[in-house]
């Protein structure tokens, strides 16, 4: 007799047919009861000696009990007769088990090989499905190339880090480390150290941050991109080489031999290495750190006011290569050509302060408002002061003739009226 039986199922009773042994017929051998003389249940599983199971009195509606042994219907089913097994036979750790009825007078031995599966073969089709559906995808158990459960393993994947990135929200996110169900665009992680494991774990190299996150670096975070808008980052002295940000007000001191990337940021107060920044606004002191190329594109000041943003090429770091192209408003050049020789460009309008401790040729193009209280050379003509001077002379009367020259443009005039007079 075989059965299939689900691993570590509890309560099951189980019907069995005892063959008469003194006849030829295979007809049942009625009047057995739970003590009739000589009868034994016995049950093995693999690698574990036989152990016995005491038959009890039972009935045939009776409530489950371990052992219980009773005759079905001597009249309409001969031979039949109801087993309650008990859980240890039945628990989990094997794949089979053996039960075994004997020694009744003129009964014929029954054997019971049960197999023990991990799933119910009984369930319907609606049932299995939802097991189907109810496992865990993961790379150890669905990777093999277009199976379809690798399919939808990486949809799973490619939904829940929607732009091949780890989510994070240190607002209303949550913690936790378990990938596919952390870090997702529907439930972010509220800290770095969790989305760090998270990037390790599944190798993805990018982040979005949620609006009105604030995230403090506490490790190296190398040739990674971070987008977002409107967010906060402290770099806390971290390696971040390589690496882009978008969005955020940054501050701190950040590391790392090679150039890093701000886009559309708010610059406070920090020393780096090299940089490019593009579209970024500034509110405090940017040091240098290294010997190297700074690049700033489209940068402008974000401050109030008569004061300036400064950039601050490093009392004792010399050979800067410093561009900025694209510049408004005003800004302020300190420690140029102060160690070694810096090369310094700048293109743009506003105002322009070189520091005392500044020195040397800088290239500058567009109109500028200079304060030079260093040793600067400009190589370049400065156009708000020649025409600062030009108006100066106007006003005292010393223009005189009706065509002049700013800058190298012909202007004509009447001789009494300003040019800037004129709208």
């Amino acid at each position: 007799m075989g059965l299939a039986l689900v691993k570590g199922s509890a309560n099951v009773t189980i019907n069995i047919f005892i063959k008469d042994s003194t006849v030829t017929t295979g007809a049942g051998l009625t009047g057995l009861v739970y003590n009739s003389a000589g009868l034994v249940c016995y049950y093995v599983r693999p690698g574990i000696a036989a152990t016995a199971l005491s038959l009890v009195t039972q009935t045939i509606t009776g409530a489950h009990s371990d052992g219980g042994f009773v005759e079905i219907d001597a009249t309409n089913m001969p031979g039949w007769y109801r087993l309650d097994l008990s859980d240890a036979i039945l628990a989990t750790g094997v794949d089979s088990v053996g039960v075994h009825l004997k020694g009744a007078t003129n009964m014929a031995p029954i054997p019971i090989e049960i197999q023990l599966t991990d799933f119910d073969l009984n369930i319907s089709m609606a049932q299995l499905i939802d097991l189907f559906w109810d496992e865990v995808l993961s790379g150890a158990t669905h990777n093999v190339t277009n199976s379809g459960a690798r399919r939808l393993r990486d949809l799973q994947e490619n939904l829940g880090y929607q732009l091949g990135a780890i989510w994070i929200d240190t607002v209303n996110g949550t913690s936790g480390t378990e990938n596919f169900v952390n870090g997702t665009v529907g439930n972010p992680v509220d800290n770095m150290a969790d989305a760090n494991t998270l990037a390790a774990s599944l190798n993805i190299p990018r982040f979005v941050v949620s609006v009105g996150s604030s995230i403090t670096l506490a490790a190296t975070q190398n040739n990674q991109t971070f987008i977002g808008h409107n967010w906060t980052l402290a770099l806390g002295g971290q390696d971040i080489s390589n690496s882009h940000f978008f969005g955020p007000t940054v501050s701190g001191i950040g590391i790392g031999a090679s150039q890093v990337d701000f886009h559309d940021c708010v610059m406070g107060i920090c020393t780096l290495n090299q940089f490019h920044m593009t579209g970024c606004g500034y509110e405090g002191t940017i040091t240098f750190g290294l010997a190297g190329d700074y690049i700033i594109h489209n940068g402008h000041s974000d401050i109030a006011g008569s004061s300036t943003p400064v950039f601050d090429l490093g009392a004792a770091i010399g050979n800067v290569n410093f561009a900025m192209p694209g510049w408004h408003n005003g800004v302020e050049i300190q420690n140029l050509n102060n160690t070694g020789t810096d090369l310094f460009s700048i293109s743009g309008i506003g105002q322009i302060i070189y520091a005392a401790s500044c020195s040397g040729a800088v290239n500058q193009r567009g109109d500028w408002k200079v304060t030079n209280t260093g040793g600067v050379t400009i190589t370049s003509d400065d156009n708000t002061t020649n025409i600062d001077t030009l108006e100066t002379a106007h006003q005292a009367g010393n223009l005189g003739a009706d065509i002049d020259k700013i800058n190298g443009v012909t202007i004509t005039g009447d001789g009494n009226a300003s040019p800037f007079d004129v709208v």
